[in-house]
């Protein structure tokens, strides 16, 4: 009888080590990823290139979806970090509340995901914003900073257009008649 429960409680001591350790390891690859997605966010953020863009068009709006992102990735960072603290304690009321927020910063990102969709997708937002900026440089085409946006605007735009064109021709296969 004494036998049979030191199995059963050397085998349940392993199994609580094994879930102990995979909470352990889930929480290290949040960690990563939310460090991942704080650097992506941070990088959407002050990329000079796209940024240089969102100021010609005045396009401010589009930041709030990284920021949500930011400070989702900063909150998913610290929670990893804690959780894998309770994890390792062996805390059943911190796992619980590990767990809660965890779902919480879970839908902050989708939060912040699902702004910044709406704002760069066509037929989104940031369409009529764009067409804001667009009819405003154009009819202040007159003054040096706007004339340069818009000569900005249509090389960049014609490049792109170009090389679309070039890649649908190159992705068919398409051979010009002589």
């Amino acid at each position: 009888m004494a036998g049979t429960r030191g199995n059963e409680s050397a085998r349940l001591e392993k199994q609580i080590g094994c879930i102990k350790y995979t909470i352990f390891s889930f929480n290290a690859i949040l960690w990563i990823l939310g460090g991942g997605m704080f650097g992506l966010a941070v990088w959407l953020r002050v990329e000079p290139g796209f940024q240089e863009w969102v100021e010609f068009l005045d396009l401010g709006d589009y930041y709030i979806g990284t920021y949500i992102l930011i400070i989702a990735s900063v909150i998913v960072m610290v929670i990893a970090f804690f959780g894998s603290a309770a994890a390792l304690m062996e805390s059943a009321l911190f796992l619980w509340i590990n767990i809660g927020l965890q779902l919480f910063t879970f839908v902050i990102g989708l939060a912040g995901a699902a702004v910044l969709l709406d704002y760069s997708t066509y037929d989104s937002k940031i369409q009529p914003i764009i067409h804001r900026s667009m009819t405003s440089l154009i009819v202040n085409s007159q003054y040096d900073r706007q004339s340069q946006i818009l000569k900005i605007v249509q090389e960049n735009v014609s490049v792109i257009f170009i090389n679309t064109i070039f890649l649908l021709l190159k992705t068919f296969d398409f051979q010009p008649e002589t």
